[in-house]
């Protein structure tokens, strides 16, 4: 696995080259707290939100490792 973090413009992107989405954790201006989203429309505002970040960081972690499990495959070689 190869978990890649960028911090930018008021989020925070995580993405996973052999998982093809891309996790963002922005900041509920009205809670303060985090949340997580994604382009393939995974999303917990409202939902589940985080008042830290490292928190939500692990979350998404630990998607990414089970992404593939989640779906009933086998992780890929190498990953």
């Amino acid at each position: 696995m190869k978990i890649q973090t960028k911090i930018g413009y008021g989020k925070l992107t995580i993405t996973e080259p052999m998982i093809e989405d891309v996790y963002q954790i922005e900041q509920n201006e009205e809670t303060n707290k985090f949340y997580i989203w994604s382009e393939n429309g995974y999303n917990t505002l409202g939902i589940v939100e985080y008042a830290d970040l490292d928190k939500a960081i692990q979350h998404v972690k630990k998607t990414i490792k089970t992404y593939f499990l989640d779906r009933g495959e086998e992780n890929p070689k190498g990953f």
